[in-house]
């Protein structure tokens, strides 16, 4: 962008949050590797895409190639992986897109897997929807109910909507966990621009500027003597074009933005998700989280019959919207990850309660 908001970002938080990427989220020596998560990353391309998994797992000790690979598709030969006891206990497989927001699976068990893409066009897409963390490899992952009862609203995709979907963002999300979750292809790190000359590329770069910005001024807030930096796009490029976008270009490019800034992802692969999937604003006692919703089931569903779901993976995948169905639960979407003061509110519940 040729500002100060662009060096800071690009250069001085980003590299801030690699630093954390690299070493488990937390700063400090010793790093464990992540084949998965670096294969992600690199963005490489072949020429099938079952190289995207034999070229990847046999990284991580003790992963088997099976039977038939060569047969097996994409997603079969991915699931097959992950569940390996090997893989599994290098590595706690968080869903960042499951495959109940997709579409309502007939079992509960398989709507928290996450959802893959059977043709995959690089290996950043092939891994886009789901994360890996070594921090929590081979722990059993426990589901308890979040107190109180939600609500699923349509967000406000307007320019004059925009502000309180910031407010939200602002309000109940850990910022920093996401950015350090998005996907390097994705239009929500300002590394990766597109052509301003047309209106798409226009609003991805303006929703950058709107939203990303917090992330930064949030984590320079408590250091000394950088209060005044500026963090907007002065005179280098011009958003006064965005006014005679029409309202259905706005939102359209606003929501897919919103999936890429909520699930970490890649733009091909938001456009796959809102087939079947809306952008909500999930109404909770503890504050509205930004979430995705499978839209049949959100039509359909009656609200009683919604709960937030929380697990040991909340920080990389937020909390689940579920549907109890048969005694159990069935994953239909999800939030984005919440951040302490939900937490407070949620502890001062369960306190009372």
């Amino acid at each position: 962008m040729g500002s100060l908001f662009s060096i800071y970002f690009d250069v001085v938080y980003r590299h801030h949050l690699n630093i954390i990427l690299a070493y488990d989220c937390e700063p400090g020596p010793g790093p464990k590797y992540n084949p998965i998560m670096e294969a992600w990353r690199s963005q490489r391309c072949t020429t099938k895409p079952r190289d995207y998994i034999l070229a990847v797992f046999p990284d991580v000790n003790g992963y088997k190639v099976p039977d038939g690979a060569r047969k097996m598709s994409f997603p079969e030969l991915l699931i097959n992986a992950i569940r390996q006891p090997a893989v599994c206990a290098n590595f706690q497989v968080a869903p960042k897109v499951p495959l109940g927001l997709k579409g309502s699976s007939g079992k509960a068990t398989e709507s928290v897997l996450p959802w893959l893409i059977n043709e995959p066009s690089n290996i950043g897409e092939a891994y886009d929807t789901f994360t890996t963390d070594t921090a929590q490899s081979g722990a059993e992952v426990r589901n308890w109910v979040v107190p109180g009862k939600i609500e699923l609203e349509d967000i406000d995709a307007t320019a004059s909507g925009l502000e309180m979907l910031k407010d939200d963002w602002k309000r109940t999300v850990n910022i920093e966990r996401h950015v350090v979750l998005l996907s390097p292809s994705g239009p929500c790190t300002g590394t990766t621009r597109e052509n301003i000359s047309d209106a798409a590329g226009l609003l991805q770069q303006y929703f950058v500027q709107e939203f990303m910005h917090i992330a930064a001024s949030q984590w320079l807030l408590p250091r000394e003597g950088m209060h005044a930096l500026e963090l907007r796009t002065k005179g280098v490029i011009s958003f006064d074009r965005i006014r005679d976008i029409p309202k259905e270009e706005f939102a359209h490019e606003l929501k897919r933005f919103l999936v890429c800034l909520i699930c970490g992802i890649s733009l091909p692969t938001a456009d796959m998700v809102l087939e079947a999937a809306d952008v909500v604003r999930v109404s909770t006692p503890h504050g509205p989280l930004l979430g995705i919703a499978h839209r049949a089931t959100r039509l359909r569903a009656e609200r009683d019959d919604l709960i937030l779901v929380c697990n040991s993976i909340w920080d990389l995948q937020g909390f689940c919207i579920g549907l109890r169905v048969n005694y159990g639960m069935s994953v239909r979407g999800r939030t984005a990850i919440p951040n302490n003061s939900v937490w407070d509110s949620i502890e001062e519940l369960v306190t009372k309660s």
